[in-house]
């Protein structure tokens, strides 16, 4: 007789996934990439204890998976639609595009693969005792954060901190993970529910102290949700206990919420609660700012798009206002804060159905199941409240706020019926080696970034110092395919042209201008350095004529006018120098008023 083959290395390496959302160094401003590293990390030990098992176990080589046919159709679909790069000229980046489709792909899968193989059961109790004493763990140490007790050293950016280093991050992952507390108080036995209950504290008291706006909204309208569940299909007797517990809940982490911190952007309910309505405050302005701005570029482009990655470069020609000379040399314009619309724009119309036809796909096999086991409501608001973050901000572009979403689509992908017209049979053997070849693939690639974007952390850090050789040195390792432009969407040649410009390399500096301008078309300081460019070279009406696209496209920064003088200057054209100099001085360029002196004065 055949020993029995233990699942427990697996349960145990498949919860060490579950730590890679809130994985951090103080090393990187975004932890996107030591998050995919540490994720294959583990993914990888998983699958090869997987295929040990599979092979020591026959039964196992011979077990079939079955997969729901139609979800599976439109997840192979998704990454077929954009192949719309080879229309609209971005087709260089279809490889790194790949590479970060990649990395869902194998959550899902793996996350499908485990639950096939624990069942049910098993799987819901390993997964949501993991995400809660993660979430947990998180969020104690966040909530000391708020109030200065600093125990670990944390990517901090904008107050409160956590291990993802901004307040908004943390909101996206800690929102999604409430949910695995109802599901967990399905398995514990009564006399633990207390220490349940002092999680669900925690948890809601830093959610609250993020202040993430966004978040208390769709924390409002999940918990709304959840009681209407819970009167339509609790017996009477646990109906008013359940909804006292949990309204109890959210109360005492709303009274925590509101002792006083320092530090914060917004220190206060108050002044989080006025900014909803204000409609002059910044993040509103810019966010009614990037979806006209989109919708604008989806009339231009409704089919093939502007392009992979290029929302962030074509931003800037339908807000010419918001740009100045404060403000020119930061990207603030990443994303279209809407997955939807985002793909829409870069991709074409058919990336946003098939994207949308995915959530809708998902949301309607998890509420099916559903009302026959009521677990799955609570994956279904998870996934509810990563789709309803995708419509203000851009969650699907952060692993941490996508993780969970992914895991419970995963769960969704396994076909639980016997309907042979609905699902796909597939070898588990099969399955594993295709997931071991994502993990790779996966891997490989974010470790490539992993390199390159340390090299351009020197490379800026040699910038800061003028030590321009070292700089352009470090550059030259980035990955030209994996890590074209950096985390604020500035091309990675863009550095390089500042840094052949400082060696007086001004051909180079052209070229790398003007290779960063194919990937950011509208990006203004592409196109005044551009023209600085142009300018070493002595070619000063290829300069002037850069300008002057930057002046058409109301980029009428001090630096551009002060630019334009100089270059008209150079060619003896004084009437128009000192008038470009001149308005320059207006807008307080501190050279040009000492060119004025020794040129305008007559």
């Amino acid at each position: 007789m055949k020993k029995k083959v233990s699942d427990t290395g697996l349960r145990i390496l498949f919860c060490l996934t579950f730590i890679s959302p809130v994985t951090f160094s103080v090393l990187y401003y975004e932890m996107d990439v030591i998050q995919r590293m540490f994720f294959c990390s583990t993914s990888l030990l998983l699958l090869l204890v997987l295929l040990r098992n599979i092979y020591i176990n026959k039964n196992i080589t011979e077990r079939n998976i079955n997969l729901n046919k139609s979800l599976l159709v439109i997840i192979i679909i998704f990454p077929l639609t954009f192949l719309t790069a080879f229309l609209n000229g971005s087709s260089d980046l279809l490889i790194l595009k790949l590479s970060e489709i990649i990395i869902p792909l194998t959550i899902i899968l793996q996350a499908g693969l485990i639950f096939s193989i624990l069942g049910e059961e098993k799987f819901f109790k390993v997964v949501s005792a993991t995400v809660v004493t993660v979430s947990t763990i998180f969020s104690t140490i966040g909530v000391l954060e708020v109030f200065q007790i600093k125990i670990i050293q944390l990517p901090s950016i904008i107050p409160p901190g956590s291990t993802l280093g901004h307040r908004s991050f943390a909101a996206e992952f800690l929102l999604p993970s409430l949910p695995f507390l109802f599901l967990l108080n399905e398995f514990i036995s009564k006399d633990k529910k207390v220490y349940l209950l002092i999680a669900a504290v925690i948890n809601v008291s830093f959610l609250l102290f993020t202040r993430n706006r966004s978040g208390l909204i769709i924390l409002i309208v999940a918990a709304v949700l959840y009681l209407v569940f819970i009167l339509m299909n609790k017996q009477k007797k646990d109906k008013l206990k359940i909804s006292l517990t949990f309204i109890g809940v959210l109360i005492i982490s709303f009274l925590i919420s509101l002792l006083p911190v320092k530090g914060t952007e917004r220190p206060d309910f108050q002044s989080t609660a006025s900014s909803l309505v204000d409609t002059e405050f910044k993040s509103n302005v810019l966010r009614l700012s990037f979806w006209d701005a989109s919708v604008q570029m989806i009339k231009e482009n409704p089919f093939t798009g502007v392009g992979l990655y290029k929302w962030s470069g074509y931003y800037p020609k339908y807000n010419r206002e918001y740009f100045n000379d404060d403000n020119v040399t930061h990207i603030h314009s990443i994303h279209a804060h809407n997955d939807f619309l985002e793909l829409f724009v870069e991709n074409g119309i058919l990336s946003s159905i098939v994207f949308l036809l995915i959530y809708v796909s998902i949301i309607i096999i998890l509420l099916k199941r559903s009302r026959s086991n009521e677990k799955y409501f609570y994956l279904l608001l998870t996934f509810l409240i990563t789709s309803a973050y995708s419509l203000v901000a851009f969650p699907n572009h952060k692993f941490a706020s996508y993780f969970l979403a992914c895991v419970v689509a995963g769960v969704a992908l396994i076909n639980l019926d016997n309907d042979e017209r609905k699902l796909l049979k597939f070898k588990l053997v099969n399955l594993s080696w295709l997931l071991l070849l994502f993990v790779l693939i996966g891997g490989s690639t974010s470790y490539i970034k992993l390199i390159s974007e340390l090299n351009y952390g020197e490379a800026i850090y040699l910038k800061q110092r003028a030590q321009f050789p070292l700089m352009y040195e470090r550059l030259q390792r980035i990955s030209e395919i994996f890590y074209p432009f950096d985390t604020s969407k500035q091309p990675i040649n863009y550095y390089r042209g500042i840094a052949n410009s400082y060696l007086g390399n001004y051909p180079a500096a052209l070229e790398n201008n003007l290779s960063g301008q194919q990937l950011a078309p509208y990006n203004p300081i592409l196109m005044r350095n551009i023209a600085s460019s142009y300018f070493g070279m002595k070619k000063y009406n290829e300069a002037i004529g850069d300008l002057n696209k930057c002046i058409a496209l109301g980029k009428t920064t001090a630096e551009v006018y002060y630019l334009c003088g100089v270059n008209y200057i150079s060619m003896n054209q004084y009437n128009k120098g000192c008038e470009d100099l001149e308005k320059a001085k207006v807008l307080g360029h501190i050279e040009a008023a000492n060119l004025l002196k020794m040129y305008c004065n007559n």
